[in-house]
């Protein structure tokens, strides 16, 4: 994979982490969401981007074990095991094809998507508990609007499921003529 499309990809995972934890962490030290905003927001991109990334890493993890028994279900379901997968990704991503940039592409796509999902049940949550958020309108303040946040919900699972399974019907069908 090219190392700068993994930067970005983790930086975006470590943003949309940063979007469900910093509400989080204003309401549990009593502190406005837009004063934790202006607070990282007056350091140093770099120190920014440096946080994102370390929280990404962190975040991709922990969306990958939320993540893991829905991936399982659909493995399942397109009667593929976990060795059956792992192989093909092995031999697969041993070739230098467009296939395998296919695949790469695609896997980062499903890091995005995961931490899409979390995000957005996160924000349906802050929306029914009245937890003051990061607002879609570009606001600082406000409650997510628990509707439009499940109709995206609803969209970022559909749009995680369709990449998913579509990256394990291509290595199984790969895997199959190779």
């Amino acid at each position: 994979m090219k190392t700068t499309a993994l930067i970005v990809e983790i930086l975006v995972v470590g943003i949309l982490g940063a979007l469900v934890l910093l509400p989080v962490a204003a309401e549990f030290a009593d502190v406005e969401v837009d004063t934790v905003l202006r607070s990282v927001g007056q350091l140093a991109l770099v120190v920014q981007l440096a946080l994102a990334y370390a929280l990404g890493v962190m975040w991709n993890r922990l969306c990958n074990g939320l993540f893991s028994a829905p991936e399982r279900v659909v493995q399942s379901t397109l009667r593929i095991t976990k060795s059956q997968n792992q192989r093909s990704r092995i031999r697969l991503s041993s070739e230098a094809s467009p296939l395998n940039d296919y695949l790469v592409a695609t896997r980062g796509l499903i890091r995005v998507a995961r931490a899409s999902c979390v995000l957005l049940v996160a924000y349906t949550g802050f929306g029914l508990l009245k937890v003051p958020a990061i607002s879609y309108a570009g606001g600082l303040k406000g409650h997510p609007p628990p509707l439009l946040t499940l109709v995206l919900l609803v969209l970022s699972v559909y749009s995680w499921w369709r990449l998913y399974r579509g990256y394990l019907l291509t290595i199984s069908d790969a895997d199959t003529a190779g």
